[in-house]
């Protein structure tokens, strides 16, 4: 289901929050940042089970060249006998293949953790812990939902082509501090509960 595209109107909320708050509920995490009287149709969070995102299919096989041609690179200079300039000028790029390769799905899954999101009535809520909240409003945002192949899962994407696909691609990958000055991309990614949310998201469209 698509809707016509909107700039989404970003907001940006911070508040006291407590490093306990990934052993919480979500509508406990997100209680804080409700207005008086604002009450949330529905919460909950990603599943850090789901490990791979359809960006993958691309990210994967790029980050096993970079991160082969990376120790490749650096073993021959290593066998070469180079100055030690250029031993230490490949030890980033092999930095960054690790992380790509394998980092990235644990800095995922720690995120998820402690990541809350919520339904109002006129609002979508994101909050990642200390960083405070970010909502967008629901009405006048676009949406882009879609199902894994199984139906278990469900993600929303709020605002579906404002900025760029590149900064896009990077979401819900463990890479997002890639796509840093672009941007920003809000989205519900791999819900479990996928009928209350669907429901929610419905009954705060239509205003019923």
């Amino acid at each position: 289901m698509t809707n016509a595209a909107k700039p989404p109107l970003y907001t940006r909320r911070v508040s006291q929050y407590s490093s306990s708050a990934s052993g919480n509920t979500a509508s406990a995490q997100l209680s804080s940042y409700l207005s008086s009287g604002e009450l949330l149709l529905w919460s909950g969070r990603p599943d850090p089970a789901v490990r791979f995102a359809s960006s993958d299919a691309y990210l994967i096989p790029f980050s096993i060249m970079w991160a082969g041609f990376a120790f490749f690179w650096e073993s021959s200079v290593f066998r070469s006998g180079a100055p030690i300039f250029f031993r230490l000028w490949g030890i980033p790029f092999m930095a960054i293949g690790l992380y790509i390769v394998f980092g990235r799905f644990f800095v995922k899954a720690r995120r998820k953790r402690t990541t809350a999101y919520g339904i109002t009535k006129d609002r979508a809520l994101i909050s990642t812990g200390p960083s405070g909240v970010t909502d967008v409003p629901i009405r006048s945002t676009a949406t882009t939902i879609s199902k894994s192949r199984d139906g278990s899962h469900v993600s929303v994407v709020f605002g579906q082509g404002y900025g760029t696909q590149m900064s896009g691609m990077y979401f819900n990958t463990g890479m997002g501090s890639f796509s840093r000055g672009r941007a920003p991309v809000f989205g519900f990614y791999d819900v479990a509960d996928t009928q209350g949310l669907l429901s929610a998201l419905d009954q705060a469209k239509t205003g019923t």
